[in-house]
């Protein structure tokens, strides 16, 4: 199980999924689960599983490889030379843009999505989990061809943002960050410097 499940119905989905899991199986039947350490466990996950066990990924860091490939798609169109400078920020823009609205709506059918590049209908406002993108952060530098632009994805989950991923394919950075996690470069912990001055 993921750990933080959000159906519509309830706040405890891995809860009630064990719940109904228990009364198919009965109770003589041992159930084990295993879940990421950000999970939240609750009494129910509890009282319906005889074995919990924690593992450690990135499951709302799951656009990595998403991001990472929308990035190395600007390379791409960067590198053709097929546009003119006006030209190349709307087809970087549109590019990443189709790229990531696709593999989301694919990926996470059941969340909300918000895009810099697309029209705000306000259906996003019907989903507890939101995922807000900017599929070419510093389109002005992109056509240009100054190295200081990325591909942007962030989570926000019942208003609160929880997770984000920013990949700067023009220096191979990937920085990932999860509420309660902290934050990396490429797969490096970032860590505040105790300087003061």
């Amino acid at each position: 199980l993921h750990g933080s499940m959000v159906p519509d119905f309830t706040d405890d989905g891995e809860g009630w999924l064990l719940a109904r899991l228990r009364e198919i199986v009965g109770p003589a039947l041992p159930v084990a689960v295993t879940l990421d350490l950000h999970a939240m466990v609750s009494a129910d996950m509890v009282r319906d599983a005889q074995i919990l066990v924690s593992y450690r990924t990135y499951p709302h860091i799951d656009m990595y490889e998403t991001g990472e490939h929308a990035g190395r798609l600007l390379l791409e169109v960067r590198a053709s030379g097929l546009f003119s400078a006006k030209a190349l920020g709307k087809a970087g823009d549109q590019t990443a843009n189709q790229f990531l609205v696709h593999a989301l709506r694919e990926q996470r059918a059941d969340d909300g999505l918000l895009s810099e590049e697309m029209a705000c209908d306000g259906a996003r406002l019907t989903h507890s989990r939101v995922w807000i993108v900017d599929p070419l952060d510093g389109t002005t530098n992109f056509l240009h061809g100054l190295p200081h632009w990325a591909v942007s994805i962030g989570l926000e989950h019942k208003g609160e943002m929880v997770a984000a991923v920013v990949f700067d394919p023009a220096k191979d950075e990937m920085f990932t960050a999860e509420k309660g996690d902290g934050a990396f470069l490429n797969n490096s912990r970032l860590r505040v410097s105790g300087r003061r001055n």
